[in-house]
């Protein structure tokens, strides 16, 4: 591939499509047609004019043009369209055309690839060419886009150095023009407004190219003119957004983020405070509800304790009373009759031999004496421990006379609870008997 060629196959792959490039150029239209308006006729020149997008709109605008350009292969795609391009320099070409002979100078990516010197000399020749309220563009890479600035800028070989926006202002107003504006272009219509800005956005999507727009001075005879309030128009629209703009909206937003995600903590904090004084407030009310029903409990408890032993002191005083010992004949009685309902003669036999048993022990606990001498007498016969469990099983407390509860209990298991209580009160008796056994 020859030099020739290659930068018109570089701009093909990496500068994007003839038809993306001319609707990119649009952004200028308000502008020239303004200057147009004021100088119908004039020429249009453009510098370095490469493909001749720039060309080809000024033709469907019916502005005539023409471009100079040193790369053959882009002249030749330019003559194919029939546009009136010229091979050579730049700056010698624009240094042969004659004083105020055109309406716009236009330099679309070519100030980057010029010395810094030989960028002033265009300036310079462009303000002399170009006829009062007349225009000078210059479009370039941005590099207030990090990406842009610090990658993309150097892939093209034939770049010299970044422009920053301020600095390529500068030189139009420091070698004569009125007034200048920069256009920040191309960036993602996602960022216009007040959309979120990440920071990605942050680093690669401020506006990928600008240009500095820069007027030279109307004159008297042109001002009030109508192209003369409508640059003025053109020149009061913002255009893209800068490094700053997306910076200071993503720290707006970023401390927007913060506040929220501080004012939803706080939010789930003093619900986790709330929470806790509720579960300190039930505790309280469950701690305060067991003492009472502690309290409540420990009151019935004593209660009840107080009345059992009421009832027993009534009971013991009862068993005690004089009524009580001259009624056994008469309760004996009864034994009797409820035994003789309950279990024949038999049972009477028992019931009277028990009864007599427990009035002969009675009347022997009321002589010592008497009690002494049969007791010896029971005891020469060899019926000592006999005689001790009977007299056991006859101190045991006399029920029958008593009103007798429903039974909670299975046959079975009642005459082992009398059998459990005879045997321990039968061991209380012996106890007893041998003490006072010992004692006579």
């Amino acid at each position: 591939m020859s030099a020739e060629t290659f930068y018109r196959a570089f701009e093909d792959l990496h500068r994007g499509s003839r038809e993306l490039i001319e609707s990119r150029l649009t952004v200028y239209l308000p502008f020239v047609r303004a200057v147009a308006q004021m100088h119908p006729g004039a020429s249009v020149v453009d510098l370095g004019c490469g493909r001749g997008e720039w060309l080809g709109l000024m033709r469907r605008e019916a502005i005539a043009a023409q471009g100079v350009d040193l790369d053959v292969g882009m002249l030749a795609a330019c003559r194919q369209l029939g546009l009136d391009v010229h091979l050579g320099d730049a700056i010698t070409f624009l240094a042969e055309l004659p004083d105020e002979s055109q309406c716009v100078v236009t330099g679309f990516h070519i100030a980057e690839h010029l010395p810094f010197a030989t960028l002033e000399t265009l300036i310079r020749q462009a303000l002399r060419v170009l006829r009062p309220g007349g225009l000078l563009i210059l479009e370039t890479p941005n590099p207030e886009n990090l990406a842009v600035g610090t990658s993309g800028f150097y892939l093209d070989p034939t770049h010299q150095r970044p422009l920053p926006p301020l600095l390529l202002e500068f030189l139009p107003r420091f070698h004569g023009f009125s007034r200048t504006t920069i256009l920040r272009l191309q960036e993602g219509p996602g960022l216009r407004g007040h959309g979120m800005v990440t920071l990605l956005d942050v680093v690669a999507g401020v506006s990928p190219d600008f240009a500095v727009v820069a007027q030279k001075d109307v004159g008297a005879q042109l001002n009030g003119h109508a192209g003369a309030l409508a640059l003025d128009l053109a020149f009061s629209q913002q255009h893209g957004v800068s490094l700053n703009e997306l910076a200071e909206r993503h720290e707006r937003q970023l401390g927007s983020r913060m506040h929220h995600a501080q004012s939803v903590a706080e939010a789930a904090r003093q619900a986790a405070l709330a929470a806790q004084a509720a579960s300190a407030r039930t505790l309280d009310q469950m701690a305060q509800a067991e003492h009472k029903l502690t309290h409540l409990v420990l009151t019935q408890l004593t209660t009840l304790q107080t009345q059992l032993l009421q009832s027993h002191r009534q009971l013991q005083d009862i068993h005690q009373s004089t009524s009580w010992r001259l009624t056994r004949p008469v309760r004996w009685l009864g034994s009797l009759r409820l035994a003789l309902a309950t279990r024949g003669p038999g049972g009477i036999a028992r019931s009277a031999a028990l009864g007599g048993a427990r009035m002969t022990m009675s009347l022997l606990n009321r002589h010592p004496a008497a009690r002494r001498m049969a007791w010896g007498s029971v005891q020469a016969m060899g019926l000592g421990r006999p005689a001790r469990r009977l007299s056991a099983w006859l101190r045991r407390p006399e029920t029958s006379s008593a009103p007798q509860a429903p039974p909670i209990l299975t046959a079975a298991a009642q005459r082992t609870r009398d059998r459990l209580a005879w045997a321990m009160t039968t061991r209380s008796a012996n106890a007893a008997n041998d003490s006072s056994t010992d004692g006579t």
